[in-house]
């Protein structure tokens, strides 16, 4: 905590992102070795202690009264040991999770797949206008690349920033909380730690409903019953072994209370439905909530989400902690050692009532509790990724107008280092508001659209871009990138396009600000179709208010360029050929390119087949 204290004081900026995580490693795997060992150690301990205990009973039942004051001995070494046991157990999940968190991020600084990226294909949209087009789910996506969330509320929530940013306020407010936490090393390591100490990592709804379930009834009496049966059961058995009290009234005491157990035992069974899967989950929950409680955060929107964890003035992560224990000591029942005593002690009936009183209590507020957890897993898988990428700038959101622009920007998903950056100035004033580019094969033109859309995505979703600066206004994306046919719903690429082109259009008409990413458009029908299409395509998206950029192989559409100058600009990405190689700069220029490369791609390949003359 020290040292976490004193990362929290520095500028995110003051710290190499490669040399936090590599140290901090080597921390985390020196604590998981250590708390290992001990962790077995403790557990031969336990083994002898109980072995002791079973023969310290044996010896004191044989008539050897010398031996009854030292039975209290070997039991309250084993709880001891057992408690011991347990913290260990937490430290060294706690160690796994560390070293996890840190190898996660030296691969993305490495800039390879992650080995514990989760890709999100399930919050794929199959009609989303841009979700599939700019690699948002998926192997080596973008979602992949920022989830940092290990429950399926966080993933959900980032999948959502990502899909539906909402309005520049919504944005603004994330940006400010992203920039606080990527200065947070403290917080931010222990959300992720904290979330992947669990192995339990199913769909938070099925504890929701477990909380929001009705009530199990148990009377008052019941419980004053039930207690005084407990009760009666371990004063008979003491008085056996201790004062030698005649054993028949432990014997009768112990039955009437297995009869108790068996009567209750529906009940039981009802608050045990769904809280297996909610115990891993709800130990979540109460670390992450006791980090919010906590951390003392300057930014608003922070500082707004503590808030809103307090119940009656009660911290959150002190009323989830006490369910907690109750199901943890619900669970002792598995430990085979322990079962005896906890039938002397009624203790599943006694424990299932005290879980059930309290749940009741908290019914109403835990689905608030797995909201803000989620809230704060998606700002920290952004807030990592902004650390990571500590050169990269927030993007500067604009109330008025409808504009992009941006400088030096590359794609997102491509090593820094090597990426081609280009710029992009689209929208009103003295801005085009279409770009149309041509170019030959695999010059760039596909990724600049993606560049562009995931940089879009990332700038609304609040946290950096890869670019050296961005300024935009809010955009509802459209995209035709990876339209694809379906045998399933019979439809040709070219009709599966052309609802993508409508969906489109409907946005526009709404009045919403589009930023379209049209690419190769209409190249599934003849030229002359094309050219008349994308001329009326295009000037009606721009009469609707929509800005965006066009791709194309088709030199003819260049002249829809010229046809709508100003409000209309041509650009070309180029290559050249030298010593039979095919040469890209990606680069973008103004104008039309002035060549193709499609025969000389053939021929690199083989396709040589001479004359075109038969």
């Amino acid at each position: 905590m020290v040292i976490a204290s004193m990362l929290a004081a520095q500028d995110s900026h003051s710290i190499d992102p490669r040399e936090f995580h590599r140290s901090r490693l080597d921390l985390a795997m020196r604590e998981l070795q250590q708390s290992t060992r001990r962790q077995g150690w403790i557990s031969n301990l336990r083994v002898l202690v109980f072995l002791a205990g079973a023969g310290s009973v044996f010896v004191a039942a044989r008539g050897n009264p010398s031996w009854i004051p030292w039975l209290w001995v070997p039991p309250s070494l084993f709880i001891g040991l057992l408690i011991l046991h347990e913290s260990l157990r937490v430290r060294r999940l706690r160690a796994e999770a560390r070293v996890a968190y840190h190898r996660r991020g030296l691969e993305n600084l490495d800039e390879i797949r992650p080995t514990d990226g989760a890709t999100g294909e399930r919050f794929l949209e199959p009609h989303h206008p841009f979700a599939e087009d700019l690699d948002l789910f998926g192997v080596r996506s973008l979602f992949e690349r920022l989830c940092r969330a290990r429950t399926e509320g966080g993933r959900a929530r980032l999948a959502e920033f990502l899909l539906r940013p909402g309005g520049l306020e919504t944005s603004r407010e994330r940006q400010t909380a992203v920039r606080e936490l990527a200065e947070r090393h403290d917080v931010r390591e222990a959300v992720v730690v904290a979330a992947g100490q669990s192995p339990i990592q199913d769909d938070s709804s099925r504890t929701i409903a477990w909380a929001e379930a009705p009530a199990v009834r148990f009377s008052r009496f019941t419980i004053y019953t039930t207690t005084a049966i407990a009760a009666a059961t371990v004063a008979a058995v003491i008085g056996n072994l201790a004062f030698g009290l005649d054993g028949r009234f432990a014997i009768g005491a112990f039955l009437l209370g297995r009869l108790s157990a068996l009567a209750l035992e529906p009940r039981i069974r009802r608050v045990g439905m769904g809280l297996e899967a909610s115990v891993g989950r709800l130990a979540v929950i109460s670390r992450m909530i006791e980090i919010l409680e906590t951390s003392r955060f300057d930014s608003e929107p922070m500082r707004r989400l503590a808030r809103s964890l307090e119940v009656d003035g009660t911290p959150a992560s002190r009323q989830v902690a006490r369910l907690g224990r109750l199901i943890d000591l619900r669970e002792a029942r598995r430990n085979q050692m322990f079962l005896p005593v906890g039938w002397v002690l009624m203790w599943m009936p006694l424990v299932s009532m005290a879980i059930e009183a309290r749940r009741v209590r908290l019914r109403g507020v835990i689905r608030l509790w797995f909201d803000a957890v989620a809230e704060v897993e998606a700002l920290v898988s952004l807030a990592e990724y902004r650390f990571e990428n500590s050169g990269d700038p927030l993007p500067e959101l604009v109330d008025d107008g409808r504009f992009v622009e941006a400088e030096a920007m590359g794609h997102p998903l491509l090593p820094a280092a090597t990426c081609v950056r280009n710029d992009v100035s689209l929208g009103d004033g003295d801005r085009p508001r279409l770009l149309l580019v041509s170019g030959s094969n695999m010059s760039g033109k596909s990724t600049y659209l993606r560049a562009l859309g995931a940089n879009m995505v990332l700038a609304l979703a609040g946290t950096s871009v890869r670019a050296s600066g961005f300024r935009t206004t809010r955009f509802t994306l459209g995209a035709t990138l990876r339209i694809r046919d379906s045998i399933q719903e019979g439809r040709s690429r070219f009709y599966a396009e052309l609802e993508r082109l409508k969906q489109l259009v409907d946005i526009a008409r709404r009045g919403e600000p589009l930023l379209f990413l049209l690419d190769e458009i209409f190249h599934g029908t003849n030229s002359h179709d094309r050219t008349v299409g994308a001329r009326a395509l295009i000037a009606g998206l721009l009469r609707e208010g929509a800005i965006g950029v066009v791709t194309t192989h088709d030199l003819a559409l260049a002249e829809i360029a010229e046809e709508l100058a100003p409000a209309a600009r041509n650009v070309h990405f180029a290559d050249r050929m030298f010593d039979g190689r095919m040469i890209f700069d990606y680069r973008m220029r103004d104008g039309v390119v002035d060549h193709s490369n499609a025969l000389e791609l053939m021929k690199a390949v083989g396709l040589d087949f001479g004359s075109p003359t038969p």
